[in-house]
Protein backbone atom coordinates (compact mmCIF):
# COMPACT_ATOMS: atom_id res chain seq x y z
CA UNK A 1 0.00 0.00 0.00
CA UNK A 2 1.72 3.49 -1.40
CA UNK A 3 -0.89 5.72 0.67
CA UNK A 4 -1.38 5.58 4.88
CA UNK A 5 -4.72 5.02 5.71
CA UNK A 6 -6.54 7.85 7.25
CA UNK A 7 -6.83 6.53 10.73
CA UNK A 8 -3.27 5.26 10.61
CA UNK A 9 -2.35 8.91 9.84
CA UNK A 10 -4.23 10.60 12.63
CA UNK A 11 -3.20 7.49 15.13
CA UNK A 12 0.98 8.75 13.93
CA UNK A 13 0.06 12.51 14.29
CA UNK A 14 -1.35 11.97 17.85
CA UNK A 15 1.53 10.41 18.89
CA UNK A 16 3.92 12.67 17.25
CA UNK A 17 2.02 15.44 19.36
CA UNK A 18 3.21 13.65 22.61
CA UNK A 19 6.84 13.81 21.59
CA UNK A 20 7.67 16.71 24.14
CA UNK A 21 6.61 15.30 27.23
CA UNK A 22 5.83 11.54 26.53
CA UNK A 23 8.58 8.83 26.30
CA UNK A 24 10.23 8.98 23.09
CA UNK A 25 11.44 4.95 23.24
CA UNK A 26 7.84 4.25 23.66
CA UNK A 27 5.73 6.86 21.02
CA UNK A 28 8.35 5.19 18.18
CA UNK A 29 7.17 1.52 19.20
CA UNK A 30 3.75 2.98 18.39
CA UNK A 31 4.55 4.54 15.54
CA UNK A 32 6.51 1.39 14.10
CA UNK A 33 2.89 -0.62 14.98
CA UNK A 34 1.21 1.64 12.99
CA UNK A 35 3.23 2.26 10.18
CA UNK A 36 6.47 0.21 10.00
CA UNK A 37 8.21 2.28 7.25
CA UNK A 38 7.48 5.65 9.54
CA UNK A 39 11.12 7.12 9.27
CA UNK A 40 10.70 9.64 12.38
CA UNK A 41 9.96 6.82 14.73
CA UNK A 42 13.91 5.48 14.10
CA UNK A 43 15.32 9.21 15.06
CA UNK A 44 13.25 8.81 17.98
CA UNK A 45 15.09 5.54 18.64
CA UNK A 46 18.48 7.26 17.62
CA UNK A 47 18.00 9.92 20.31
CA UNK A 48 17.59 7.57 22.91
CA UNK A 49 20.48 5.22 22.20
CA UNK A 50 24.27 5.13 22.33
CA UNK A 51 26.26 5.84 19.63
CA UNK A 52 26.47 2.61 17.46
CA UNK A 53 22.83 1.76 18.09
CA UNK A 54 22.02 5.80 17.26
CA UNK A 55 23.60 5.82 14.40
CA UNK A 56 22.44 2.60 13.32
CA UNK A 57 18.81 4.20 13.88
CA UNK A 58 19.42 7.15 11.76
CA UNK A 59 20.53 5.21 8.88
CA UNK A 60 17.61 3.38 8.87
CA UNK A 61 15.49 6.80 9.16
CA UNK A 62 17.20 7.96 5.92
CA UNK A 63 16.74 4.94 3.89
CA UNK A 64 12.98 5.32 4.50
CA UNK A 65 12.66 8.79 4.34
CA UNK A 66 15.95 9.56 1.41
CA UNK A 67 14.37 13.04 0.26
CA UNK A 68 14.26 14.44 3.62
CA UNK A 69 17.14 16.56 4.30
CA UNK A 70 16.63 16.67 7.87
CA UNK A 71 17.51 12.81 8.40
CA UNK A 72 20.54 13.45 6.26
CA UNK A 73 22.13 16.11 9.17
CA UNK A 74 20.48 13.59 12.11
CA UNK A 75 22.96 11.32 10.45
CA UNK A 76 25.73 13.94 9.82
CA UNK A 77 25.84 15.43 13.02
CA UNK A 78 25.82 11.50 14.94
CA UNK A 79 28.94 10.57 12.82
CA UNK A 80 30.71 14.13 12.74
CA UNK A 81 30.27 14.11 16.89
CA UNK A 82 32.14 10.37 17.06
CA UNK A 83 34.80 11.67 15.04
CA UNK A 84 34.96 15.39 13.78
CA UNK A 85 36.85 14.69 10.07
CA UNK A 86 34.55 12.00 9.23
CA UNK A 87 33.92 11.57 5.27
CA UNK A 88 30.83 9.66 5.00
CA UNK A 89 29.31 13.02 8.39
CA UNK A 90 30.70 15.45 6.03
CA UNK A 91 29.55 14.42 2.69
CA UNK A 92 25.80 13.60 4.16
CA UNK A 93 25.65 17.21 5.65
CA UNK A 94 26.41 17.97 1.57
CA UNK A 95 23.68 15.97 0.53
CA UNK A 96 21.25 17.72 2.87
CA UNK A 97 22.15 20.88 1.91
CA UNK A 98 21.20 19.85 -1.56
CA UNK A 99 17.61 18.52 -0.12
CA UNK A 100 16.79 22.14 1.11
CA UNK A 101 18.24 23.75 -2.41
CA UNK A 102 15.77 21.51 -3.87
CA UNK A 103 12.57 22.96 -1.48
CA UNK A 104 10.14 25.11 -2.52
CA UNK A 105 9.70 26.12 1.34
CA UNK A 106 12.55 25.75 3.82
CA UNK A 107 11.05 24.63 6.85
CA UNK A 108 11.08 26.35 9.88
CA UNK A 109 13.11 23.81 11.85
CA UNK A 110 15.59 24.15 9.06
CA UNK A 111 15.55 28.03 9.08
CA UNK A 112 15.95 27.95 12.83
CA UNK A 113 19.05 25.68 12.32
CA UNK A 114 20.91 27.48 9.80
CA UNK A 115 19.55 31.09 10.72
CA UNK A 116 22.81 31.35 12.90
CA UNK A 117 24.65 31.09 9.52
CA UNK A 118 22.88 32.26 7.06
CA UNK A 119 20.52 34.97 8.71
CA UNK A 120 17.58 36.44 7.27
CA UNK A 121 18.50 34.08 3.95
CA UNK A 122 17.87 30.83 5.86
CA UNK A 123 14.45 30.71 4.56
CA UNK A 124 15.66 31.00 1.06
CA UNK A 125 16.38 27.88 -0.99
CA UNK A 126 18.89 29.26 -3.24
CA UNK A 127 21.10 29.99 -0.18
CA UNK A 128 21.69 26.30 0.40
CA UNK A 129 22.03 25.50 -3.50
CA UNK A 130 24.97 28.62 -3.32
CA UNK A 131 26.55 26.39 0.02
CA UNK A 132 25.79 22.48 -1.93
CA UNK A 133 27.47 24.54 -5.08
CA UNK A 134 30.57 25.93 -2.94
CA UNK A 135 30.76 22.28 -1.62
CA UNK A 136 30.73 20.94 -5.29
CA UNK A 137 33.88 22.76 -6.27
CA UNK A 138 35.48 22.10 -3.51
CA UNK A 139 34.77 17.92 -3.46
CA UNK A 140 35.44 18.08 -7.22
CA UNK A 141 39.41 17.47 -6.78
CA UNK A 142 38.75 15.17 -3.95
CA UNK A 143 38.86 11.13 -4.17
CA UNK A 144 36.30 9.36 -1.38
CA UNK A 145 37.49 6.33 0.25
CA UNK A 146 36.03 3.51 -1.36
CA UNK A 147 33.13 2.27 1.30
CA UNK A 148 32.22 5.95 1.59
CA UNK A 149 31.77 6.06 -2.41
CA UNK A 150 29.87 2.52 -2.44
CA UNK A 151 27.88 3.86 0.53
CA UNK A 152 26.94 6.76 -0.63
CA UNK A 153 26.22 6.14 -4.53
CA UNK A 154 22.57 5.49 -4.25
CA UNK A 155 21.98 8.76 -2.35
CA UNK A 156 23.93 10.77 -4.77
CA UNK A 157 22.22 9.21 -7.81
CA UNK A 158 18.95 10.18 -6.17
CA UNK A 159 20.49 13.30 -5.70
CA UNK A 160 21.36 13.74 -9.70
CA UNK A 161 18.01 12.56 -10.98
CA UNK A 162 16.43 15.58 -8.72
CA UNK A 163 18.91 18.39 -9.63
CA UNK A 164 18.54 17.05 -13.20
CA UNK A 165 15.08 16.55 -13.73
CA UNK A 166 13.97 19.81 -14.69
CA UNK A 167 15.81 19.71 -17.79
CA UNK A 168 17.33 16.03 -18.64
CA UNK A 169 19.20 13.38 -16.95
CA UNK A 170 21.93 12.55 -18.82
CA UNK A 171 22.73 9.22 -19.82
CA UNK A 172 25.79 8.71 -17.83
CA UNK A 173 24.16 9.14 -14.59
CA UNK A 174 21.42 6.39 -16.42
CA UNK A 175 23.99 4.05 -16.95
CA UNK A 176 25.35 4.36 -13.44
CA UNK A 177 21.83 3.67 -12.04
CA UNK A 178 21.36 0.26 -14.08
CA UNK A 179 24.90 -0.63 -13.20
CA UNK A 180 23.87 -0.02 -9.50
CA UNK A 181 20.09 -1.06 -9.97
CA UNK A 182 20.16 -3.31 -6.81
CA UNK A 183 21.82 -0.70 -4.50
CA UNK A 184 19.41 2.19 -6.57
CA UNK A 185 15.93 -0.04 -6.45
CA UNK A 186 15.18 0.36 -2.77
CA UNK A 187 15.68 3.66 -2.40
CA UNK A 188 14.13 4.92 -5.61
CA UNK A 189 11.31 2.91 -3.85
CA UNK A 190 11.02 4.73 -0.54
CA UNK A 191 11.29 8.04 -2.39
CA UNK A 192 8.13 7.67 -3.97
CA UNK A 193 6.65 6.18 -0.94
CA UNK A 194 7.69 9.42 0.85
CA UNK A 195 6.27 11.15 -1.78
CA UNK A 196 2.59 9.47 -1.03
CA UNK A 197 3.32 10.73 2.78
CA UNK A 198 4.91 14.18 1.90
CA UNK A 199 4.27 15.15 -1.84
CA UNK A 200 6.39 18.68 -0.76
CA UNK A 201 9.63 16.05 -0.58
CA UNK A 202 9.85 15.73 -4.20
CA UNK A 203 9.04 17.96 -7.35
CA UNK A 204 6.29 16.54 -9.71
CA UNK A 205 9.04 15.95 -12.71
CA UNK A 206 11.81 14.06 -10.54
CA UNK A 207 8.24 11.96 -9.32
CA UNK A 208 7.40 10.69 -12.53
CA UNK A 209 11.35 9.90 -13.58
CA UNK A 210 11.68 8.05 -10.27
CA UNK A 211 8.80 5.86 -11.05
CA UNK A 212 9.85 5.28 -14.60
CA UNK A 213 13.58 4.25 -13.59
CA UNK A 214 12.27 2.30 -11.22
CA UNK A 215 10.19 0.19 -13.47
CA UNK A 216 13.28 -0.73 -15.56
CA UNK A 217 15.19 -1.33 -12.33
CA UNK A 218 12.81 -2.44 -9.49
CA UNK A 219 11.37 -5.88 -8.31
CA UNK A 220 7.92 -6.61 -8.90
CA UNK A 221 6.88 -5.50 -5.47
CA UNK A 222 7.01 -1.66 -6.68
CA UNK A 223 3.63 -3.13 -8.69
CA UNK A 224 1.80 -2.80 -5.33
CA UNK A 225 2.91 0.68 -5.48
CA UNK A 226 2.46 1.36 -8.45
CA UNK A 227 -1.33 -0.12 -8.96
CA UNK A 228 -2.44 2.77 -5.89
CA UNK A 229 -1.05 5.35 -8.84
CA UNK A 230 -2.53 3.41 -12.04
CA UNK A 231 -6.14 5.30 -12.68
CA UNK A 232 -4.35 9.04 -11.91
CA UNK A 233 -6.23 11.73 -12.95
CA UNK A 234 -2.99 13.35 -14.42
CA UNK A 235 -2.14 12.01 -17.53
CA UNK A 236 1.48 13.05 -17.16
CA UNK A 237 1.78 10.47 -13.91
CA UNK A 238 -0.54 8.13 -15.32
CA UNK A 239 1.59 7.56 -18.64
CA UNK A 240 4.96 7.48 -16.24
CA UNK A 241 3.31 4.77 -13.61
CA UNK A 242 1.62 2.67 -16.73
CA UNK A 243 4.97 2.45 -18.31
CA UNK A 244 6.95 1.51 -15.19
CA UNK A 245 4.40 -1.22 -14.49
CA UNK A 246 4.95 -2.51 -18.14
CA UNK A 247 8.28 -2.72 -17.90
CA UNK A 248 7.96 -4.74 -14.65
CA UNK A 249 5.53 -6.86 -16.39
CA UNK A 250 8.18 -7.36 -18.87
CA UNK A 251 10.80 -8.52 -16.80
CA UNK A 252 8.48 -10.31 -13.70
CA UNK A 253 5.64 -11.23 -15.43
CA UNK A 254 4.44 -14.32 -13.45
CA UNK A 255 5.55 -11.98 -10.56
CA UNK A 256 3.30 -8.68 -11.73
CA UNK A 257 0.07 -11.13 -12.73
CA UNK A 258 -0.05 -12.65 -8.50
CA UNK A 259 0.27 -9.12 -7.46
CA UNK A 260 -2.74 -7.97 -9.98
CA UNK A 261 -4.26 -11.25 -8.98
CA UNK A 262 -4.03 -9.81 -5.02
CA UNK A 263 -5.71 -6.18 -6.07
CA UNK A 264 -8.33 -7.40 -8.49
CA UNK A 265 -11.15 -8.28 -6.26
CA UNK A 266 -11.09 -5.44 -4.16
CA UNK A 267 -10.00 -2.60 -6.88
CA UNK A 268 -12.15 -0.06 -8.02
CA UNK A 269 -13.67 0.30 -11.72
CA UNK A 270 -10.79 2.66 -12.53
CA UNK A 271 -8.44 0.69 -11.19
CA UNK A 272 -9.67 -2.65 -12.86
CA UNK A 273 -9.45 -0.41 -15.98
CA UNK A 274 -5.89 -0.08 -15.56
CA UNK A 275 -5.33 -3.73 -14.98
CA UNK A 276 -7.16 -4.93 -17.75
CA UNK A 277 -4.96 -2.50 -19.90
CA UNK A 278 -1.51 -4.02 -18.44
CA UNK A 279 -3.04 -7.85 -18.80
CA UNK A 280 -3.73 -7.13 -22.50
CA UNK A 281 -0.19 -6.58 -22.86
CA UNK A 282 1.72 -8.56 -20.49
CA UNK A 283 3.33 -11.54 -21.86
CA UNK A 284 5.30 -14.50 -21.11
CA UNK A 285 3.48 -15.74 -18.15
CA UNK A 286 3.66 -19.36 -17.69
CA UNK A 287 -0.13 -19.90 -16.89
CA UNK A 288 -1.93 -18.07 -19.59
CA UNK A 289 -5.21 -19.54 -18.36
CA UNK A 290 -4.64 -17.56 -15.06
CA UNK A 291 -4.22 -14.98 -16.93
CA UNK A 292 -7.54 -14.63 -19.01
CA UNK A 293 -9.03 -15.91 -15.70
CA UNK A 294 -7.81 -12.96 -14.08
CA UNK A 295 -9.20 -10.56 -17.04
CA UNK A 296 -12.56 -12.21 -16.91
CA UNK A 297 -13.11 -11.72 -13.51
CA UNK A 298 -12.58 -8.11 -13.59
CA UNK A 299 -15.96 -7.52 -14.56
CA UNK A 300 -17.73 -9.61 -11.71
CA UNK A 301 -20.05 -6.64 -10.02
CA UNK A 302 -19.45 -4.22 -12.29
CA UNK A 303 -23.38 -3.87 -12.56
CA UNK A 304 -23.33 -1.94 -9.44
CA UNK A 305 -21.07 0.90 -10.93
CA UNK A 306 -22.72 1.55 -14.62
CA UNK A 307 -24.75 4.82 -13.52
CA UNK A 308 -21.01 6.25 -12.70
CA UNK A 309 -18.15 4.81 -13.86
CA UNK A 310 -16.11 3.55 -16.87
CA UNK A 311 -17.92 0.04 -16.96
CA UNK A 312 -17.92 0.10 -21.01
CA UNK A 313 -14.21 0.92 -21.35
CA UNK A 314 -13.37 -2.21 -18.99
CA UNK A 315 -15.76 -4.46 -21.05
CA UNK A 316 -14.21 -3.34 -24.21
CA UNK A 317 -10.76 -3.58 -22.80
CA UNK A 318 -11.51 -7.30 -21.14
CA UNK A 319 -12.88 -7.53 -24.77
CA UNK A 320 -10.35 -7.07 -26.72
CA UNK A 321 -7.78 -9.00 -24.56
CA UNK A 322 -9.80 -12.09 -25.18
CA UNK A 323 -9.93 -11.36 -29.09
CA UNK A 324 -6.23 -10.70 -28.89
CA UNK A 325 -5.68 -14.83 -27.65
CA UNK A 326 -8.42 -15.93 -29.92
CA UNK A 327 -11.00 -16.95 -27.33
CA UNK A 328 -13.53 -15.32 -29.75
CA UNK A 329 -16.25 -17.39 -28.37
CA UNK A 330 -15.32 -15.98 -24.64
CA UNK A 331 -15.31 -12.62 -25.82
CA UNK A 332 -18.55 -12.54 -27.64
CA UNK A 333 -20.91 -14.40 -24.29
CA UNK A 334 -18.90 -11.57 -22.30
CA UNK A 335 -19.90 -8.68 -24.05
CA UNK A 336 -23.40 -10.24 -24.92
CA UNK A 337 -24.07 -10.36 -20.79
CA UNK A 338 -22.64 -7.31 -20.07
CA UNK A 339 -23.83 -4.63 -22.25
CA UNK A 340 -27.17 -5.62 -21.60
CA UNK A 341 -26.64 -3.55 -17.84
CA UNK A 342 -24.93 -0.41 -20.03
CA UNK A 343 -26.55 2.82 -20.76
CA UNK A 344 -26.99 3.18 -24.62
CA UNK A 345 -23.60 5.64 -24.26
CA UNK A 346 -21.52 2.35 -23.26
CA UNK A 347 -23.39 0.11 -25.44
CA UNK A 348 -22.16 2.34 -28.33
CA UNK A 349 -18.85 2.94 -27.10
CA UNK A 350 -17.88 -0.96 -26.35
CA UNK A 351 -19.59 -1.13 -30.23
CA UNK A 352 -17.14 1.38 -31.80
CA UNK A 353 -14.22 0.33 -29.83
CA UNK A 354 -14.70 -3.33 -30.89
CA UNK A 355 -14.92 -2.21 -34.57
CA UNK A 356 -12.37 -0.36 -34.76
CA UNK A 357 -10.17 -2.78 -32.95
CA UNK A 358 -10.78 -5.49 -34.97
CA UNK A 359 -10.42 -3.31 -38.28
CA UNK A 360 -6.52 -3.09 -36.60
CA UNK A 361 -6.00 -6.36 -36.60
CA UNK A 362 -7.39 -7.45 -39.82
CA UNK A 363 -5.06 -4.72 -41.33
CA UNK A 364 -2.29 -6.04 -39.00
CA UNK A 365 -2.66 -9.22 -40.41
CA UNK A 366 -2.93 -8.66 -44.03
CA UNK A 367 0.08 -6.44 -43.89
CA UNK A 368 2.09 -9.75 -41.87
CA UNK A 369 0.97 -12.11 -44.87
CA UNK A 370 2.45 -9.45 -47.70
Amino acid sequence: MLFIPEAVQKGLEDLANQVKTGNKAEIARGMLELWPEWPDSWVLIGLESKEAEAIAAYWKALELGPCAAEFYFSLSNALLQRDQVDVLGKRLRHLGLWKIALMENVPSGLVEMFKPDLGDRAAEPEAYEMLARSEDLDLKPSIDPPDVADRLRPYRLLNDVQRDAPDDVPEETLRKIMEHASECAPLFRSAIRQWAREEEVLDFRSLCLLIAISGEIGGPELADDLIDLADSSDKVLFLHVHWAIRRLGKRHPDAVLERFQAVAPGASVSVRCAIADQLVSLDGVRDEEAQITLLVSLLDGVERFVETENVEYLLATVAFGLRNRERWELEKSLVKRYQKVLTEHGRDVVRESRKKRQSIRARSHGEGHR
